[in-house]
């Protein structure tokens, strides 16, 4: 088989498998007591190919994230699902290359705001890496977790709880190979992170991506 012939059966299986993804990601999340995910669906800046929208380079799919009483549920956030599968956005400032750099990445992303209107941060470019493997927007994060979760600050002070806080963490999209991959990887952390804190999130054997940024205290 040629190599152009392969590569495009590969872009093709790609995007089919993200096809599906809006419709499997509610089911691969899970819920937490007292805690519900709505369906998700793509986001209105997904970047798909121009010519025939056959080609994904970078694209989003979100839900609204509720807590749930007997009485009422309130939504506290949105979470997000960015397939980043090429990068070619040189960075702004010179930076090392991270191990990652290379790699598409599936990035899981929490945005704090019961409203679409109170979400001020919820703006793609927040949630991209550049060609090295770092957040194009790197000066707006902390780093937590030893570098592998990214705190958005916006001068809110901080102790707040991590339902009104926005963050995100990236995997490479190749560790992602079964539904219990997805649900070590992304949803154990999510869950963990949204009602306890990123300080024990994150399982010994974790592949989310690190980044040597300034850590938090």
């Amino acid at each position: 088989m040629s190599i152009i012939f392969d590569s495009f059966a590969n872009l093709v299986k790609v995007t089919t498998e993200l096809e599906h993804l809006p419709q499997s990601a509610r089911e691969l999340f899970g819920s937490r007591l007292g805690w519900a995910i709505s369906p998700f669906s793509w986001e209105k800046h997904e970047d798909w190919g121009d010519a025939g929208k056959w080609l994904c380079q970078w694209a989003a799919t979100g839900a609204d994230v509720s807590e749930e009483t007997a009485k009422s549920s309130k939504v506290v956030g949105r979470a997000l699902l960015c397939t980043d599968l090429y990068r070619e956005r040189k960075a702004a400032v010179l930076k090392t290359k991270l191990a990652h750099a290379e790699d598409a990445l599936l990035t899981c992303v929490f945005v704090a705001g019961q409203k679409a209107k109170d979400r001020e941060e919820y703006n793609p470019e927040y949630l991209k890496f550049d060609a090295n493997g770092w957040p194009i927007e790197s000066k707006s994060y902390i780093a937590r977790a030893g570098g592998r979760l990214l705190e958005y600050q916006n001068g809110i002070l901080q102790g707040r709880p991590w339902t009104e806080r926005s963050w995100i963490f990236a995997i490479p999209l190749e560790k992602i190979e079964t539904p219990r991959a997805f649900k070590t990887q992304i949803a154990e952390p999510f869950w963990n992170i949204l009602l306890n804190g990123p300080e024990n999130a994150f399982s010994a054997d974790s592949c989310a991506c690190r980044f040597p940024m300034e850590v938090a205290s």
